[in-house]
C-alpha cells in the first residue's frame, strides 16, 4: 500500500466516522442509562474495532 491509498484509506474513515450511524446511537443510549464511564468504554471499544479493521485492510491489500 503506497502513501496515496493510505491517505486515502486515512480521508475515508475520517468521512464516515463523521456520519451518525449505529455506533453513535450506541454510545448515547450507554452514556444515558448506564453513565459517562460506561459510554467512554463503548467508545474506545468502537475505535479499536476500526483501528483493527484497518490493519486488516492494509495487510489484505498487501
Amino acid at each position: 500500500m503506497d502513501l496515496l491509498d493510505s491517505i486515502s484509506l486515512f480521508l475515508i474513515m475520517i468521512a464516515l466516522a463523521a456520519v451518525p450511524s449505529t455506533s453513535v446511537a450506541l454510545v448515547v443510549t450507554r452514556s444515558a442509562t448506564l453513565g459517562i464511564s460506561n459510554g467512554v468504554a463503548v467508545s474506545l471499544g468502537i475505535v479499536l474495532g476500526d483501528l483493527v479493521f484497518i490493519f486488516l485492510a492494509i495487510l489484505a491489500y498487501r
